[in-house]
């Protein structure tokens, strides 16, 4: 779902623009020699791109690499939800699809709430077929595509509630290999420097976080047409993963073919951060446990 809110907010601010070749409004320079300086390039695409501009973009190159390692895949944003704590825990192996369950037992995907068990089936089984054809077309096997669904549910959420969106997954798909997301203990990764005022502003659960953040990207990038393409097509590469390699790898670079020339390069570089889940306490993964529908002790009794 968030990666239609990109689609719909990108296209809607740039589809009608042409071939303009208008230079972006360029970004408030900063000291001279300074990291974060957009730097003296010419309009995208037109002049390489100075040391600074460099500094950045490898800045963020490193920034969503570590981001996308330490997190289990595009997750909505919810900053009172807490995992369980599993001795057991292990580091992400592979970036899946995220569904998180709330402590008053509220279904959330990235961008959207779920509001009934049809919702959370029916975004399931759509997810799970999108994902599978891709694969088929990608030369793979349909029939054996299996991606990992990380369920991120409160350490207070009913055992039974998570119990439920497993049966949803069980019923929509049987391309699922289905984790619990636990604590982790890693550290954050590398912190974008300096944050921009945007980042007080953001709101603290989804969907209205997903839309701030897609209209502070929208602002930020301005016409930075690599930018923008790579925004608007990795959502049709229908698995987490290659969805994540084409932000990996188009991101840095568009911001490099712009010579770092965007109307807010600092907004910028915070929101991919965002995008990617830098705002989330470090997490794991355990395999999903054995859960009862009905069951209404915490999960956190469940969870070793």
């Amino acid at each position: 779902m968030r990666s239609l809110w990109v689609a719909v907010f990108l296209f809607a601010c740039n589809g009608n623009k042409g071939d303009s070749k208008s230079p972006p409004k360029p970004t408030t320079p900063l000291p001279a020699g300074s990291a974060g300086s957009a730097g003296s390039a010419g309009s995208a695409g037109s002049a390489a791109p100075d040391s600074a501009c460099k500094v950045r973009a490898d800045r963020l190159d490193k920034r969503m690499h570590e981001l996308a390692a330490a997190t289990p895949g595009f997750m909505p944003v919810l900053s009172d939800l807490h995992a369980p704590d599993a001795a057991a825990g292990k580091p992400f192996d592979a970036r899946g699809f995220v569904i998180a369950v709330a402590h008053d037992g509220t279904v959330y995907t990235s961008g959207a709430k779920l509001a009934t068990a049809k919702d959370v089936h029916d975004f399931l089984q759509m997810q799970g077929t999108e994902a599978s054809e891709a694969v088929g077309l990608a030369g793979g096997s349909f029939h054996d595509a299996k991606f990992p669904l990380y369920i991120w549910a409160d350490k207070d959420a009913k055992a039974g509630a998570v119990a439920a969106v497993v049966a949803a997954a069980s019923a929509a798909s049987d391309h699922y290999a289905l984790r619990l997301v636990v604590a982790g203990k890693a550290g954050a990764p590398t912190a974008a420097a300096p944050p921009p005022a945007a980042a007080a502003k953001l709101p603290a659960n989804d969907p209205d976080a997903t839309k701030f953040l897609v209209d502070q990207l929208k602002s930020a990038m301005g016409e930075c047409k690599p930018l923008v393409f790579a925004l608007t097509t990795y959502p049709t590469k229908g698995t987490p993963d290659k969805q994540a390699e084409i932000l990996l790898e188009d991101i840095p670079a568009g911001l490099l073919e712009c010579g770092c020339k965007i109307p807010d390069a600092d907004t910028f570089e915070w929101g991919m951060g965002e995008w990617l889940g830098s705002w989330a306490p470090a997490l794991a993964w355990v395999d999903m446990p054995k859960l009862a529908k009905g069951d209404a002790r915490p999960l956190s009794k469940l969870v070793k």
